[in-house]
């Protein structure tokens, strides 16, 4: 057989910790194209620290100043580049997030209320029950897009990748034909009891580019 692998000696460079006197949860972490970690998540502390200096988050009927955070950490993990607070009627933490072109965040939602922060260029403005939405993070903080996604017959959104030319590929299910198939779709219509759904979004204009079921007369989730 082969030799064994050369063994690899790992060292820890830096551990750190972020939040307040509340808690954090559900962060998701990577690593943008210019070698910054990027930390997104969401945090219930009123003194969550941030950069620049904001007022407090507003807090809710039990007193908790629940928030979206979006951090960007130097590489040496001593020192905060921005942290910025997003704060909505109903802000869940995020189903998931990716990195692309120019050092933006793609954060995947679902179950959530993102009215205020919505963009003019939204692809959907209205909130569905259990809405999915997507918000792009550009690389000083700032939000640069936000909408909500197809909802209606969809059980949600989950997956997301980002292309090389900045153009967002969506990947859900639903129990009933796509709310919004374009005219070139492979299904347009359900195909069975629960299909896949995917939908493309073209790069940095977030225009709806295609959108279709995927599946047989069974059950795909």
């Amino acid at each position: 057989g082969s030799a064994p692998a050369a063994p690899v000696n790992l060292t820890v460079e830096w551990v750190m910790f972020l939040g307040g006197t509340s808690y954090e949860y559900n962060s998701h972490f990577r690593v943008d194209d210019s070698g910054l970690p990027r930390l997104v998540g969401v945090t219930h502390s009123p003194d969550f620290p941030v950069n620049p200096p904001a007022p407090p988050p507003p807090q809710d009927y039990a007193g908790r100043a629940v928030s979206t955070f979006v951090t960007k950490l130097a590489t040496d993990g001593k020192t905060i580049v921005h942290s910025l607070l997003y704060s909505g009627g109903k802000l869940f933490s995020p189903t998931r997030m990716e990195t692309g072109p120019g050092g933006r965040l793609y954060v995947l939602l679902n179950g959530t209320n993102i009215d205020s922060l919505l963009t003019d260029d939204a692809l959907l403005r209205d909130r569905i029950y259990s809405s999915s939405a997507l918000i792009v993070i550009d690389y000083d903080g700032q939000i640069e897009y936000a909408s909500y996604l197809p909802a209606e017959g969809l059980q949600g959104i989950y997956d997301l990748a980002i292309g090389g030319d900045a153009s967002v590929y969506l990947l859900g299910h639903t129990y009933g034909s796509p709310p919004m198939a374009t005219s070139d779709a492979l299904f347009p219509v359900n195909q069975g009891i629960e299909d896949a759904f995917m939908m493309k979004l073209s790069g940095c204009e977030y225009a709806l580019e295609y959108a279709s079921c995927f599946g047989g007369t069974g059950h795909e989730e």
